[in-house]
């Protein structure tokens, strides 16, 4: 019997990060603020049917929690060594908040909208491989009425 060492998909995996929609809140027709809430999602989750926004995925998790700490190390390793600063985003991976590198939690979060105005709320996220890494940074952008940004 020959044994051999099967690398860790996720010291393994090619790093890769975006902007993403989380949420979009419309006050366009409206004389009052609004509040948007969301489930706010942090951490690293793994398996295909990971995606942004508010529905939440039960899928099975291999390895148990034990498991899911050694990719998750090897994870921000990875990110670190390979993906330090994105030319994408302008993220220092390497200083990723220590929240990011945890497995993913959900927590209720909100934000106002001005009357007037619509709100997208994005997220940093990073993928690589089967791996989703959802980071602390979110970023709202605002439009008028018509869909102009606001400054």
């Amino acid at each position: 019997m020959k044994c051999c060492d099967i690398p860790n998909p996720a010291s393994t995996c090619k790093p890769a990060d975006a902007w993403e929609k989380v949420l979009s809140c419309d006050a366009t027709l409206r004389t009052s603020s609004i509040n948007c809430n969301f489930n706010k999602k942090v951490g690293v989750s793994k398996g295909s049917s990971a995606s942004s926004g508010t529905s939440d995925s039960e899928g099975g998790s291999t390895g148990g929690s034990k498991g899911m700490g050694i990719a998750i190390s090897a994870l921000s390793a990875n990110f670190a060594e390979n993906y330090s600063k994105s030319k994408s985003t302008g993220h220092n991976w390497g200083q990723a908040s220590s929240g990011t590198w945890n497995e993913e939690a959900t927590t209720v979060a909100d934000f106002v909208v001005q009357p007037g105005q619509k709100s997208q709320l994005e997220q940093l996220v990073g993928r690589c491989g089967e791996f989703l890494v959802r980071t602390t940074n979110f970023k709202i952008t605002d439009y008028d009425k018509d869909g102009n940004l606001l400054g």
